[in-house]
Order: C-alpha cells, then structure tokens, then sequence
C-alpha cells in the first residue's frame, strides 16, 4: 500500500477515524495522551477522543496520536 492511499484523518473524531482505516484496510497504532498534571483525575473517554497528529511508518502503518477532551466531573 503505498503512503498516498492511507487517508488523512488528522483531528477527526477517533472513531470515525479508526472505522475509515479499518474500511480500507489500513493497519493502525494508536497512542494516547495524557495532561501533563492531575492524571488522576483524567478520565479517558473514547467517544471525547481525536487524533492530534498522524504519521506514516515506514511498513505503511497509520500512527496516529490521540487526545482527549477534559470534562470537569461534576
């Protein structure tokens, strides 16, 4: 598969970026992010997540680095 075909899903919703890769075919790791202070309080939520950057390894696997909105628990 060559670069070109792996679709650009920068700041997309990580869902619909992981089912546009997974309908083409293309193989993906993805990396979470954390904040930098009070983790503890982090609650990762799937659904609040999008990639933040994404990078092309050299076996044509789509990198993606992920985020997370922060919602205060109320």
């Amino acid at each position: 598969m060559a670069e070109n075909a792996i679709p650009n899903v920068m700041a997309f919703p990580l869902t619909i970026a992981m089912a546009r890769l997974e309908k083409l075919g293309v193989s993906y790791e993805i990396i979470r992010t954390l904040p930098p202070k009070r983790r503890e309080e982090f609650i990762w939520r799937d659904e609040d997540a999008y990639v933040l950057k994404q990078t092309i390894a050299p076996d044509y696997k789509a990198i993606l680095l992920v985020g997370c909105k922060c919602r205060k628990e109320v």
